[in-house]
């Protein structure tokens, strides 16, 4: 599970992962750390946010065949990045939900925004599923080498990748 989110950060945010850890953190069974929090300005960043946080679970499916229900929590800070997205900042032409959010917002609103929460989620997942697909041996790697040393930093993370990965997607 955590090799997935470790895989799909280096894949799409090398220059911002920090490390990928088995140490438990509050809800979450592990973590990874990035340092790019603050700079998240485009759609495409909050994509890249959904898809990272639910790569653990396309990572299990893909290689375990089932998924766990430690990954809820990942699904629900996609969900809520995805609505964030629509609500928030007013994406993918939802140009005034932004400024009904305090007023009541009708059933066919709402119903339209989860349908867009889950295409959104849908899009991500096809994108990180054949990431994950495609660099299996490498996230077998990193599931090994965290295994072994619980914490992997962000040195540790280059050398796997340099050592196994001789082209990035």
């Amino acid at each position: 599970h955590e090799a997935g989110h470790v895989l799909v950060a280096m894949l799409t945010k090398k220059d911002s992962i920090y490390a990928g850890s088995l140490l438990p953190q509050g809800d979450n069974i592990g973590l990874i750390q990035l340092a790019d929090d603050e700079r998240i300005q485009e759609v495409s960043d909050i994509e890249d946010r959904i898809g990272l946080s639910i790569a653990g679970r396309i990572a299990e499916r893909e290689v375990i065949g089932s998924i766990s229900l430690g990954s809820a929590v990942d699904l629900e800070k996609a969900i809520g990045l995805a609505k964030k997205l629509i609500i928030n900042h007013a994406a993918y032409g939802y140009d005034y939900v932004a400024a009904t959010r305090d007023a009541e917002i009708s059933y066919n609103l709402m119903y339209d925004i989860e349908k867009k929460v889950a295409e959104i989620l849908e899009k991500q997942d096809e994108r990180v599923t054949e990431m994950i697909s495609s660099n299996k041996n490498l996230l077998k790697k990193i599931a090994q080498e965290m295994i072994e040393k619980t914490v992997l930093n962000r040195d540790d993370l280059l050398k796997i990748f340099e050592k196994y990965n001789s082209s990035l997607i």
